[in-house]
């Protein structure tokens, strides 16, 4: 190499580095980012409720971002509450199904533990209702087991997200959408974390 190719790779390194500086800087804010939208909170009860009924962590992770952002106390407009957004009657009746209390206040699906327990086993109890098929799992539990059945029977949605665009409700619509999409992001922050539900196409 020359005098001058020597002076003219001296005088370029610095900025390739600042370059090179400014690109991992990037990716490592870009890293921290996206696991500050998806986060891991209430890991604890995750597991417990998880393997209390089988549902997932990370599915339940992904209805908890939909339906609160993870705020216990968050209460919706119709009266649902707490991380999985259950509404009192729901939740009498899950734990009626479970042999538990029934006699319960708003108290009670304030506190993260009892609200993911109950809502992991509603999400349990629509998966086998649904013979493991995720989307039409995740469109009950916003729109209830009755409209999805029917839809399911009278042809108006095959059950698949792919078509999610054909179910009539547009909260259950957007819902299953953004369920299904948490989820698969989820999965790629937390690979190690449980493994994917049967029929979640």
């Amino acid at each position: 190499m020359t005098a001058e190719g020597r002076r003219r790779r001296r005088r370029w390194h610095p900025r390739r580095l600042l370059t090179l500086l400014l690109l991992v800087t990037g990716i490592i804010c870009t890293y921290r980012l996206v696991y500050a939208l998806y986060p891991y909170p209430y890991r604890a009860e995750v597991a417990a409720a998880s393997s209390s009924t089988g549902v997932q962590p990370l599915l339940l992770l992904a209805v908890m971002r939909t339906e609160s952002r993870f705020r216990s106390g968050a209460v919706s407009a119709k009266g649902a509450i707490g991380l999985l957004q259950l509404t009192p009657a729901t939740a009498a009746w899950v734990a009626r199904q479970r042999g538990l209390r029934t006699a319960f206040g708003r108290s009670d699906l304030l506190d993260p533990a009892y609200n993911i327990s109950a809502g992991a086993w509603y999400l349990g109890y629509l998966l086998r209702l649904f013979g493991g098929r995720l989307p039409p799992a995740v469109a009950a539990y916003n729109a209830g087991p009755t409209p999805v059945t029917e839809w399911l029977r009278g042809g108006t949605w095959n059950g698949t997200g792919a078509e999610a665009e054909a179910i009539p409700f547009p909260e259950t619509r957007l819902f299953v959408r953004r369920v299904l999409g948490a989820y698969a992001v989820y999965g790629r922050l937390y690979p190690g974390v449980g493994g994917a539900v049967p029929g979640a196409g």
